[in-house]
């Protein structure tokens, strides 16, 4: 359709950074529609949020991207807490 080509509009971007990603990698509207039901999907179905899928692959869970929203929150926490900053 014509309009996905349109710059993505100031609500998309404003959910797109709310969720984690960066408005700039967005080049238009109809890829920023497909992100946001992508997201909303996984959201329905209580999997990982894209921030925590990128927190899991840096710290080498075995199956990121179908790990559930708790399960990810868990695992997180188990590599998170009680670490120093350094």
């Amino acid at each position: 359709m014509r309009w996905h080509e349109d710059p993505p509009s100031g609500k998309q971007i404003e959910v797109l950074e709310r969720i984690g990603f960066d408005p700039s990698s967005v080049p238009n509207k109809g890829y920023a529609s497909a992100l946001i039901d992508k997201i909303m999907t996984r959201k329905g179905l209580r999997l990982a949020t894209p921030k925590q899928v990128h927190w899991l692959r840096r710290t080498d869970h075995p199956h990121p991207e179908t790990a559930t929203f708790d399960e990810a929150s868990d695992w997180l926490s188990g590599r998170f807490v009680g670490r120093k900053a350094s």
